[in-house]
């Protein structure tokens, strides 16, 4: 909750970008969420800024700016997506050069499965993305990009 209060707190800092102000507060939470996963050791603090690189049909490409532990600044690529008529996005945050994310400790076949398994019941509780909230459907959104990598872990020998 800490960053999305944050993140309302500098929507005002965030004019260069193809996300309403009222969504920017989401998408910094993402932003917070991958940077974590990315760098564990050297914590997020807040979002600094953004900028459009990119503009296409369909959404635009940003990178979006943030300070983490001892004042470290660290831009990540942010993928925005519009959804339909109300003025609500999807993003996608991604590593501006296009490297993965830093590995995350290594799960045995039975964590995985289990981990793999929970998504599969949090994204069925969920239901339908079109008729969830805002932060609902991000969530849901993450849970199919995780299956993915389920479904990929599965397919391999």
């Amino acid at each position: 909750m800490l960053v999305l209060a944050a993140g309302a707190a500098n929507a005002t800092d965030f004019r260069d970008t193809a996300v309403p102000k009222s969504h920017i507060p989401a998408v910094i939470r993402d932003v917070a969420e991958w940077h974590d996963l990315q760098h564990p050791d050297c914590p997020f603090k807040k979002a600094t800024g953004s900028r459009t690189v990119e503009k296409r049909a369909g959404g635009s490409v940003e990178h979006w700016s943030v300070e983490a532990c001892s004042g470290k600044s660290f831009v990540y690529q942010v993928d925005v997506f519009p959804r339909g008529d109300n003025g609500s996005v999807t993003d996608m945050v991604s590593n501006v050069d296009g490297a993965p994310i830093g590995e995350a400790p290594k799960l045995s076949d039975k964590e995985f499965a289990e981990q793999c398994k929970a998504m599969h019941q949090e994204q069925r509780a969920l239901g339908d993305p079109e008729k969830l909230e805002d932060a609902k459907a991000m969530r849901y959104y993450q849970l199919v990009a995780g299956l993915a990598v389920c479904d990929m872990q599965k397919s391999l020998p």
